[in-house]
C-alpha cells in the first residue's frame, strides 16, 4: 500500500519526506532499515524519533490482517468434510481439526503467551 493512502493517519509532510527517499510503501518503510537509520537520513528536525516510531507503529496496524482467534476460527470451520481431498497436515490432532488441514491459500500464524501450547 502506497504511504500517501495513509494520509492523514500519518502526516502529508512525512510522506513527502519519506518519498525522497525512496520510502513509498508499507513495506518499504516496515522492513527497509531501523527506524533510527531512516530518520538518519531524513533532514534534520523533519520528524523525531518516537513521532516516527508512532507513524511506523499507525503504517503496521493499518496494513496488518486482522486475527482471528482459534475459537472463532473453529466456529466458522466446522466439521471436516470426508469428501473433499486430503488436506495437508500439521500432525498436531487439534490444529489440524480446527484448520481443516493447512494450505487452501492461508498464512497461518500461531502465537500465544510462553507455555500456552503453541509446539505441543
Amino acid at each position: 500500500m502506497r504511504l500517501a493512502n495513509l494520509v492523514p493517519s500519518i502526516s502529508a509532510e512525512l510522506v513527502a519526506a519519506l518519498n525522497t527517499l525512496g520510502i513509498r510503501t508499507e513495506s518499504d518503510l516496515l522492513f527497509s532499515a531501523t527506524p533510527r537509520e531512516i530518520l538518519n537520513r531524513l533532514p534534520p528536525e523533519t520528524v523525531s524519533l518516537e513521532d516516527l516510531e508512532a507513524a511506523i507503529d499507525t503504517v503496521a496496524e493499518l496494513s496488518a490482517a486482522v486475527g482471528v482467534s482459534c475459537f472463532n476460527l473453529a466456529l466458522e470451520a466446522g466439521p471436516i468434510r470426508s469428501d473433499s481431498p486430503a488436506p495437508l497436515v500439521s500432525g498436531n490432532e487439534y490444529i489440524d481439526r480446527l484448520l481443516s488441514g493447512l494450505g487452501r491459500h492461508k498464512i497461518i500464524q500461531l502465537s500465544g503467551d510462553k507455555g500456552s501450547g503453541k509446539s505441543v
